[in-house]
This record gives structure tokens, C-alpha cells and sequence, in this order.
């Protein structure tokens, strides 16, 4: 039976509408729907869920040679086990890997902003450099230049 198949038996057999079951695992409707008609299929993430709420190991799921079990029989013991030890959220080494992501995306945020700073400075300093020219005369050197210059009756030009 293929995963499909089982997800819609496994719905039915709770019950649930597609929006319940959505809500259940916090996916939307139309999620539900392409993993029932075999458009998609469910994400890891989605998948442990979905183990979770129906109580049968993933691998149930994905294997299309594995029947789902009859609903009358209690479920085995080993997939909330292999559930639990899989979640990040009751494992102390899942949050200490996700403290460890956290603390590498403050740093990575603090090194583009000192690399954007840099290069800002950078574009600023190459923009006044040539905004400045090299054969620019300071106002004041003109000034200096030009001060002793009279018109005193005849001028003289070299044309």
C-alpha cells in the first residue's frame, strides 16, 4: 500500500477532515490533500508528525511493503521511543545543536554587518578621492596666487 493510500485509511479511520488533521500537524489543508491524491509527499518534519499523532513508526509510512496495523491492536512500543529520541525539542543534544545555530547566525549577522560597514567606507573614500581630481586647485591657493595682480592703465597681452 503506498503512502498515499495509508494517509487517507489513517484519516478516515480517526475521523478527521483534512483541515482537523492539517491543524493537528500545522500544515495547511492543501498539504493534506497533495500528500492523499500522491501529488507531494510529506517532508521529514511532516512525517514525524504525522508518526507522532497516528502512533506507528515512520518507516510504516514510507514502506509500501508494510501494511498499516489493524486499529484494534495496540500500537508496539518502539516508534514513541524512536520518536522521542528523534525530536529536537526533548533531546538535550537537539538543543544544544540549536543554541549552537543560533549563536553562528548572531555571528554571521555581526560579520556581514562589518564587512557592509567596510565596504561602505571603502566606496566613500574611492568617491571623494575622485571627486577630488589631482589637478584641482584649493580656492585658498588662487587666492595667494592672484593677490599682487593689478589693472593699472596698460594692460598687455601676448597674442
Amino acid at each position: 500500500m503506498e503512502c498515499c493510500e495509508k494517509l487517507i485509511q489513517l484519516r478516515k479511520r480517526e475521523k478527521l477532515t483534512q483541515q482537523e488533521l492539517a491543524e493537528a500537524v500545522d500544515v495547511s489543508r492543501q498539504a493534506i490533500s497533495k500528500w492523499e491524491v500522491g501529488a507531494a509527499e510529506p517532508a521529514v518534519e511532516n512525517l514525524r508528525s504525522l508518526s507522532a499523532f497516528y502512533g506507528i513508526p515512520i518507516d510504516t509510512l514510507l514502506n509500501d511493503a508494510l501494511d498499516l496495523p489493524d486499529p484494534g491492536k495496540a500500537a508496539p512500543e518502539a516508534p514513541p521511543q524512536q520518536d522521542t529520541g528523534n525530536s529536537a525539542e526533548e533531546s538535550p543534544l537537539g538543543n544544544e545543536i540549536k543554541e549552537e545555530i543560533a549563536s553562528l547566525k548572531k555571528w554571521m549577522i555581526a560579520l556581514v554587518a562589518v564587512v557592509s560597514v567596510l565596504a561602505l567606507a571603502a566606496a566613500v573614500y574611492i568617491a571623494g578621492t575622485l571627486l577630488k581630481g589631482s589637478d584641482a586647485i584649493p580656492l585658498d591657493e588662487l587666492e595667494q596666487e592672484y593677490t599682487g595682480f593689478s589693472l593699472d592703465g596698460e594692460f598687455e597681452h601676448g597674442w
